[in-house]
């Protein structure tokens, strides 16, 4: 079984399981071996444990955006607008970062000339790029590329 998504919020974790299966209970019980007794059952079912995770979302808040440097990492293109000056509709995949396309920003229309004044087909190519990630939730929102280093065919 895959362990539980990491909360800094201590009980978030661990009702995880419990929040994903409605059939399930989380029971803990605390007992003093010394002087007294005290039985203390607690019993999180999976509306408690849901309970418990959306109030460690409102505590913690919206994650924020983050930002990553790379260097030489090898992109290629899903889309792209035929015009350098362009600033829309233009996507590609660097597959270390994500599968799936993410929109692009050329930091100057030089950079993406060099890749459309190419005489190849750009989506039978692969760059070799500099840039930015941009995540939003841990997941990539957009690469801003800064530099082509090479450009060479996709196998």
């Amino acid at each position: 079984m895959a362990s539980p998504p990491r909360w800094p919020w201590p009980w978030a974790g661990c009702c995880a399981y419990v929040a994903k299966d409605s059939g399930s209970n989380l029971s803990i019980t605390v007992t003093g071996n010394t002087g007294d007794v005290t039985v203390n059952a607690i019993i999180v079912d999976s509306q408690k444990a849901n309970a418990v995770q959306n109030a460690a979302r409102r505590f913690l808040g919206p994650s924020i955006p983050t930002q990553d440097e790379f260097e030489r990492e090898v992109m290629y293109l899903q889309q792209i607008r035929g015009d350098p000056k362009s600033k829309v509709g233009d996507r590609g995949v660097i597959e270390k970062f994500s599968p799936k396309p993410v929109k692009l920003h050329f930091m100057t229309p030089a950079v993406k000339a060099s890749i459309l004044d190419n005489p190849e087909n750009p989506f039978k190519m692969a760059y070799v790029v500099d840039g930015q990630l941009s995540t939003i939730e841990g997941k990539p929102a957009l690469y801003k590329v800064t530099a082509v280093h090479d450009t060479f065919e996709r196998p």
